[in-house]
């Protein structure tokens, strides 16, 4: 009777160990998305600062300010 609730306690300690395991897995994986969405985000604001310069450089050369 000891004996199986010792391997009882023993099967739960290896279950939390998983589901900690899977948890920091899954946070892990769900930081990796936040940062790839952050640098995909920099790039989108960087070419579209670029596109803006080009348009209102343009924008100038045709007014003949510059």
């Amino acid at each position: 009777m000891l004996k199986n609730k010792s391997v009882a306690v023993g099967n739960t300690r290896v279950l939390n160990e998983f589901v900690k395991y899977c948890q920091s897995v899954g946070y892990k994986k769900q930081q990796e998305k936040q940062h790839n969405m952050m640098l995909i985000n920099s790039v989108i604001c960087v070419t579209l600062s670029c596109n803006l310069m080009q348009v209102a450089r343009s924008l100038d050369a045709d007014s003949g300010l510059i």
